[in-house]
């Protein structure tokens, strides 16, 4: 289960294959080899009716800061991430990598990824496009096309390559490959399991074309995306990166035109045709200037050098790659299929001023309303007839910088349904070109948790004919739902009905943040307060993000503490905890003596404790109000407060001071008499003093910190001394003369 991407099926140009308009866009970026040329590398975006903001991560790789642009409406910008080169490039082979790319973005646009391998004959010596199909790459089941021609060159290390990016955690991917692969024999069953935005690559063994991997099977129990890659194609004395990011199965069709571009260099034009069958007993008929079948089995494939523009039909659905080229430089991306499918508009936009072709296909009688950016701009009487398709049209022509500028957006529109292709490239760098089509086809999605109380989009995309929701019987392209259900689509595009269905629902119920949303506490006391588990992330309004925090009240009052918890959904939800903090009893304790000096010279006292409480306790172990006890040494008395109807409770002590009442020797005979024997003060309170004895030089002869009548004589000479007794904690001081006689 996961939170719905919100879909839309416009197509875009950019450059290589049928792109997608859409908000979300993941990517697994192919190694390039650095012998012939593997950079700048770039993302390039267009804009349509709105600004939008626009975010590129690595969602493994969370360590990585995302870069973020905003481009405005009606615009085109590009993002160069060559800095990020070792972080998304996927390499090496047969290992799980944190390198998957997301871009997400709160408008639609669309985007394509260039590889502008510049090295030092040429810029964009070794380069090519990647269209990102938003939607229409995501898929559970795939066949890998690869052409068979053009061998990789091997100088250059260069090979062909396919490769995986799980867009959920838990994604299990089983390949079976058509022909060995790095790690891995033919026809052996892999499985890999991979976390989201984790990648993994499929690279052949060898540079040869016999080698490459086309027909090759890839399942997986949630959606991923495949990119294919075909390094440095070797085509007489030039070679040519080629690659696109393909769709999945269910996006294939059983009929395609391949339009043969122009290419004024050389005269013995490459136009190849790879077709992978996906069931067995595929008839696949070719009519390009005269027939041609072919009988193909499950996952068999094929390459055909077109002679012209041709029709291509089959039995059962069939992948189509088209490998051409200007001069001797190579290009390549998925043909999409014809039936049901094609845009009312198209953007596109030119990046460089390298020849620049346009071409249009469309069934016959739409040739004479297209238009460019709302003006004619397109010939009707330089359509042709598709060979073997006498229905369809098609239109191709070189573009110059007059018509046609350099990073300005253009759209193309046409009230039929229409597909359109470019092919840019020149002689001595590269060749680019691709095919834009809406795939022809719905997917709401899979079925989706969405936070309660907010609302959510579904979408059957634009370009459609009828739209028809239930519940409901809603007949807009988009709804906003807010409840809970299965919501079904049927949508129809010329002749082809297509439904589909998810069912959404709010997260299970969960445990209440807080268990209890009210506490007592008294004054001075710590709260711990833990949040329940079963989310993923807390957040205390004084800051805190753990699941728990101490609370400590200094002051009697009211208080709230409020904290949002995140879910695994991302939805949020909140909760309050209600304090009351609890003055504590107060009070004071009285004595008999109450006078000072009396008090500090008697043996026993009565102590009475006066206060607000309703129980107290005595450091003796008694709970009446007043007690008597025996003076203790040093004077320290306590009793602790009760207030029975909150629990708080206070400690209160009285600690009165007779240091001003310590009486001092200042002869002492050493002879064993019994009669001052011993250095002892009189009245002396424990722990509190500190004895400093100097002799009539001024040399220290004894220090002692804590002076608590035991300090030993014994080894001092016989004589007069200066002491000093201080009182620690009251920095009350007594001197005087001490003589000592033996």
């Amino acid at each position: 289960m996961r939170r719905l991407l919100t879909l839309n099926f416009i197509l875009l140009l950019c450059f290589c294959s049928y792109g997608q308009i859409d908000k979300q866009f993941w990517m697994a970026l192919p190694e390039v080899t650095e012998l012939h040329a593997d950079r700048p590398i770039l993302f390039r975006f267009q804009t349509y009716d709105s600004l939008a903001t626009i975010t590129v991560s690595i969602p493994a790789n969370p360590t990585v800061t995302p870069k973020r642009l905003q481009v405005p409406a009606q615009s085109v910008q590009s993002l160069n991430i060559t800095d990020w080169l070792p972080l998304v490039e996927n390499s090496p082979p047969n290992t799980t990598l944190n390198k998957g790319v997301r871009i997400e973005s709160d408008q639609f646009i669309s985007v394509y990824y260039e590889v502008f391998g510049s090295n030092m004959f040429a810029d964009g010596s070794n380069s090519d496009i990647f269209t990102l199909k938003g939607r229409n790459a995501l898929g559970t089941y795939f066949v890998v096309p690869f052409q068979q021609t053009w061998d990789n060159r091997e100088a250059d290390n260069a090979f062909a390559s396919f490769d995986i990016v799980a867009t959920e955690n838990e994604t299990v991917v089983e390949i079976l490959p058509a022909k060995s692969i790095v790690g891995h024999l033919a026809l052996v069953p892999i499985q890999i399991r991979l976390q989201k935005g984790q990648t993994w690559s499929g690279r052949s063994v060898r540079s040869s074309a016999f080698a490459h991997p086309s027909g090759t099977v890839v399942r997986s129990n949630k959606p991923i995306a495949i990119t294919i890659k075909d390094d440095s194609m070797v085509r007489s004395i030039n070679y040519d990166l080629g690659g696109d990011q393909i769709v999945p199965v269910r996006n294939l069709g059983t009929e395609y035109i391949v339009i043969q571009p122009i290419n004024p260099i050389v005269s013995d034009s490459s136009n190849i045709v790879t077709i992978v069958a996906t069931e067995s007993q595929t008839q696949v008929d070719i009519f390009d200037g005269q027939a041609t079948s072919y009988n193909l089995t499950a996952n068999q494939s094929i390459d055909i050098n077109l002679r012209q523009t041709a029709n291509i039909r089959s039995n059962h659905p069939i992948a189509v790659l088209q490998t051409a080229s200007y001069g001797n430089e190579l290009g390549q991306c998925l043909i999409p299929p014809i039936r049901c499918t094609g845009s009312k508009r198209i953007g596109f936009f030119r990046s460089n001023d390298e020849p620049f072709q346009i071409a249009l296909l469309t069934r016959k009688g739409s040739e004479t309303d297209f238009k460019l950016n709302g003006q004619p701009f397109f010939n009707p009487l330089d359509f042709q007839a598709v060979p073997g398709q006498p229905d369809w049209v098609y239109y191709i022509q070189s573009q110059d910088l007059n018509r046609i500028a350099v990073n300005t957006p253009y759209i193309v529109s046409n009230t039929g349904y229409f597909h359109l292709a470019t092919y840019n490239g020149e002689s001595n760098t590269g060749f680019r070109f691709g095919y834009f089509s809406d795939a022809g086809f719905v997917d709401l999605g899979q079925d989706t948790v969405f936070c309660k109380g907010q609302s959510i989009e579904l979408d059957g995309g634009i370009d459609k004919d009828r739209y028809t929701w239930s519940p409901g019987n809603q007949t807009t392209p988009t709804i906003s739902i807010r409840d809970t259900g299965l919501y079904i689509i049927e949508i129809q595009k010329l002749d082809c009905i297509f439904k589909d269905s998810i069912h959404l629902s709010w997260p299970t119920t969960n445990p209440d943040i807080l268990t209890d949303t009210f506490q007592r506490v008294c004054v001075g006391d710590t709260l711990k307060v833990k949040a329940n588990s079963g989310y993923e992330r807390y957040r205390w309004s004084n800051g805190i993000t753990q699941d728990s925090v101490l609370l400590l009240t200094n002051q009697s009052g009211n208080y709230r503490i409020t904290i949002q918890a995140e879910d695994s959904y991302q939805c949020q939800y909140y909760d309050t905890l209600n304090i009351e903090s609890i003055a504590l009893p107060t009070g004071y304790i009285t004595t008999i003596p109450q006078h000072l000096n009396e008090f500090c010279t008697t043996t026993q006292v009565t102590l009475e404790v006066q206060s607000t409480a309703t129980g107290q306790k005595w450091f003796t172990g008694e709970t009446t109000p007043q007690i008597q006890v025996q003076r203790s040494v040093p004077d320290l008395y306590f009793v602790q407060l009760t207030d029975t109807a909150s629990g708080c409770k206070n400690t209160i002590r009285l600690e009165p001071d007779c240091s001003v009442f310590i009486e001092v020797p200042n002869l002492i005979t050493l002879n064993s008499d019994g009669k001052n024997d011993q250095f002892i003060v009189k009245y002396l309170p424990l722990n509190y003093y500190s004895l400093e004895v100097y002799n009539t030089w001024g040399a220290r002869v004894h220090d002692q910190k804590n002076f608590n009548n035991d300090w030993n004589t014994e080894g001092i000479p016989p004589g007069v001394y200066y002491i000093q007794l201080t009182n620690h904690r009251s920095n009350y001081t007594v001197t005087q003369w001490l003589h000592i006689i033996r």
